[in-house]
């Protein structure tokens, strides 16, 4: 379950890292920074908005996690999450594989228009997932891998009738609905 949350929060956050970049480098004009400031704290101005778009979108892995830390997760869970070195490694491996994938993406090629449509099919993926996610450790609590890994492939292959299924298809624009049919 933690894997399943940590996997989705690292990808919603390289996915907002890597926008924000081609935005703010394809658009100059719109993130000017007041000459009062030095240029030098554009970097931590950055990451300052990052966290916080970051803190806000992410709030569904946030309360699903607080769902599981109170329905699922034993005493001492966290302990066990921060304490093994092990799963410290799949967590950072995790982050570096989200990352680079949203690295060729190469969002600075893009125009504006066209960031915001993958912006808007991303975070659209990432509610599904959750919802998902939700649905069936709450209907199959006791044998939840399997039907939870087999959910997570079917909306990774079938996108769009992932999204029907949960009514976010309907707030896509038209030129989205045409990214691919399955």
């Amino acid at each position: 379950m933690f894997d399943f949350c940590f996997d989705g929060l690292t990808a919603l956050g390289a996915m907002l890292a890597f926008q924000i970049l081609a935005f703010v480098r394809n658009s100059p004009a719109t993130f000017r920074v007041p000459s009062d400031i030095p240029p030098i704290s554009l970097p931590i101005l950055l990451i300052v908005f990052w966290l916080f778009i970051f803190l806000v979108l992410s709030v569904p892995y946030w309360f699903m996690l607080l769902i599981f830390h109170f329905a699922y997760f034993k005493a001492g869970f966290w302990g066990i999450v921060f304490g093994n070195l092990s799963l410290i490694i799949a967590c950072l491996v995790l982050l570096f594989t989200n990352s680079v994938e949203q690295s060729e993406r190469n969002y600075q090629s893009m125009p504006d228009s066209q960031i915001r449509l993958e912006f808007d099919w991303e975070f659209h993926m990432h509610l599904t997932r959750v919802a998902a996610i939700l649905l069936l450790t709450f209907l199959l609590s006791h044998y939840i891998i399997i039907p939870l890994a087999l959910s997570l492939s079917y909306i990774e292959l079938y996108p769009l009738k992932a999204l029907r299924s949960f009514g976010g298809f309907s707030t896509l624009e038209d030129r989205n609905k045409a990214r691919k049919s399955d």
